[in-house]
């Protein structure tokens, strides 16, 4: 599954760099397809093991535990730096993009 993400994610890089009217939306699709699909594939290879008897379901509950505070911490920490960065070179305001409340309410 993380090879089909890398080639999702290889197309959306490439739509993006075509620049089409309307690619952001379906980059912005793909792009989380893609992460998704990353991340299940590394669900996917927290595998039972026979000898220990470790539990496959609680396994895969941690790594998504673990997974989602990692990508909150990112989120937080990169949110600042990537709205700065996209208003000096492209002067366009992209803050409404990342605040979680607009999300949420609709």
């Amino acid at each position: 599954m993380s090879n089909i993400s890398v080639f999702i994610f290889v197309a959306t890089a490439i739509l993006l760099i075509v620049g089409l009217q309307g690619a952001i939306e379906a980059a912005s699709v793909l792009l989380w397809f893609g992460i998704f699909l990353f991340i299940l594939a590394g669900a996917l290879s927290v595998r039972p093991d026979q000898d220990t008897g470790y539990d496959y379901f609680y396994g895969m509950i941690l790594y998504f535990v673990i997974v989602t505070v990692v990508f909150v911490i990112i989120f937080i920490i990169l949110k600042g730096q990537i709205i700065s960065q996209v208003q000096y070179v492209f002067n366009i305001d992209i803050s409404q993009y990342f605040n979680l409340q607009n999300y949420i309410q609709h």
